[in-house]
């Protein structure tokens, strides 16, 4: 199960159907079997105050009719991206999957500091992991994020880890056209539990963020060869569509 939970959700980036509230229009049709089809559940939603973020509510979003906590992924948006919206093709198929994703929403104007959106989504996701057992199975996780929030999941994940023993049953991190990684150490790069799993998803027009903060992160952690991909993705034109692999790609 978590081998279908890990690249049911890496699809999912790319199947997404959301952009800022635009329908995808391309010739390829979305997949109406396997991986990158949609799950057979409804979706249901929580909300709840976000109690470092006033008017913005922390979303989880899961499978309608469940009878027993499932596994969930911790979803980090980019900069700027934090109206659950932008990336609502994502949320909705891990959903429809039989999954949990928690979206917590952080500030990126008012004069907040790096290390204080960081810790926004982790109170978010704590509160969302204590607040609803009954939704949420913290033994089988993964940390997804894009842009920012790509940099923001290592910091995260190491600290729920390590330090809150989550993901004892399976465990990844997806990071995205990622930026900085901050709020990390060497040494912690160099101590990440030896079962973690990592995809790392690049964009080959990205010109955003430099591929190489990505690189960096990918050879720099102990997460052994044997457990972690590294993703180019090219941009390509069919039938007059333009696939643009640009910085955006995950919305």
């Amino acid at each position: 199960m978590m081998k279908l939970f890990i690249y049911s959700t890496i699809l999912a980036a790319f199947n997404a159907l959301s952009t800022f509230g635009q329908t995808y229009a391309g010739p390829i049709p979305k997949p109406t079997s396997g991986y990158g089809s949609d799950g057979s559940y409804s979706v249901a939603t929580q909300s709840f105050d976000n109690p470092n973020f006033s008017g913005h509510d922390i979303v989880i979003y899961y499978p309608t009719g469940i009878a027993s906590p499932v596994p969930t992924i911790f979803y980090s948006h980019a900069f700027g991206g934090n109206n659950p919206d932008n990336i609502s093709g994502f949320l909705n198929f891990v959903a429809k999957k039989g999954y949990a994703v928690v979206f917590v929403p952080y500030q990126t104007i008012g004069g907040i500091t790096v290390e204080d959106r960081y810790s926004n989504l982790l109170n978010g996701f704590t509160k969302a992991a204590r607040d609803y057992p009954n939704i949420i199975d913290t033994t089988k996780v993964g940390f997804v994020g894009h842009s920012f929030g790509g940099g923001a999941s290592f910091a995260n994940a190491y600290h729920c880890f390590t330090t809150l023993n989550w993901g004892q049953s399976g465990r990844f991190i997806l990071a995205m056209a990622q930026w900085y990684s901050y709020n990390i150490s060497q040494t912690a790069l160099q101590s990440f539990p030896n079962d973690v799993k990592l995809l790392t998803i690049v964009y080959e027009d990205d010109v955003t963020n430099d591929l190489r903060m990505a690189n960096d992160i990918f050879n720099t952690i102990n997460i052994p060869a044997s457990e972690k991909d590294y993703l180019r993705v090219k941009s390509d034109t069919i039938n007059g569509y333009v696939y643009a692999a640009d910085h955006v790609v995950p919305n």
